[in-house]
């Protein structure tokens, strides 16, 4: 609802984003009983099959129907982070839907895709990745993210630190 309302019809021109939202819906449902009491969440795999099951009749193409099944396998286990699937659990992968999404959004509002700045905190990532890898002292005491997403007071901090 939230991309629809920061870009009109993105879902709509995007079946398969709009598909893959609706994966991840039931994925963080089965997140929720993971990190919940499995007493409050057992209404949480009833709502799971019933998305699925409306799921199954919008899939559009192999993939769609690939990705239905890994996230109904997920169903099935007592660990789904430890399940063949459990891959759709990751963090990561919860990113880069976020990123795939962002993008249709600004080609909707007729922006490059991706921004300037997405790009930039990629290659800020990646260097930094690359920093820690190559054991670079001082990349152990940055947080890339932590910069980034700080409020004024966490910035004005690394900035004296600078001095």
């Amino acid at each position: 609802q939230a991309a629809e309302e920061a870009a009109p019809g993105v879902l709509i021109n995007q079946p398969g984003i709009k598909f893959k939202l609706s994966c991840q819906e039931v994925v963080e449902m089965l997140r929720t009983r993971e990190e919940g009491n499995h007493a409050q969440t057992s209404g949480m795999d009833v709502e799971a099959v019933a998305l699925m099951q409306q799921l199954s009749a919008s899939a559009l193409v192999p993939e769609d129907e690939a990705e239905l099944q890994d996230v109904l396998s997920l169903l099935v286990f007592t660990d789904p982070v430890a399940s063949p699937a459990g891959h759709l659990m990751a963090c990561e992968r919860r990113r880069q839907l976020a990123d795939t999404l962002n993008a249709a959004m600004c080609r909707q509002h007729g922006r490059p895709s991706p921004s300037a700045l997405t790009t930039i905190h990629a290659q800020a990532v990646l260097a930094h990745q690359t920093a820690l890898e190559e054991k670079v002292g001082a990349a152990a005491v940055v947080d890339v993210h932590g910069v980034m997403y700080a409020d004024d007071s966490a910035k004005d901090a690394v900035t004296d630190s600078r001095l």
